[in-house]
C-alpha cells in the first residue's frame, strides 16, 4: 500500500502504508499494474471488496471486508 486515505474505512479496519495486498475479492495481483489494482479497489460508494493482505502491521495474513471510498476510481 502507498497511501491510505485519513478517515477512509481501509485506514480505520487497519490498513497502512507498506503493507502488502496479495488479493482482492479472490483475484490475485501479482503481474497487475497499480492502475489495474485500483480498479479492482474501485466501484460504487459503499460496496465492499474483501481485501487480503500477506505481509502487514496489522492485519499480516487476514482477509478483510473494506468499504468503496468516494475517492477510487469505478470500473469500466
Amino acid at each position: 500500500i502507498s497511501s491510505v486515505f485519513a478517515g477512509s474505512d481501509a485506514e480505520t479496519k487497519g490498513a497502512r502504508i507498506g503493507d502488502a495486498i496479495i488479493a482482492i475479492d479472490g483475484q490475485q495481483l501479482v503481474g497487475l499494474s497499480t492502475s489495474q489494482v485500483e480498479l479492482l479497489l474501485g466501484g460504487k460508494v459503499g460496496a465492499t471488496r474483501a481485501v487480503q493482505f500477506g505481509a502487514a502491521q496489522t492485519l499480516a495474513n487476514q482477509t478483510v471486508n473494506i468499504a468503496v471510498d468516494e475517492l477510487l476510481p469505478l470500473p469500466p
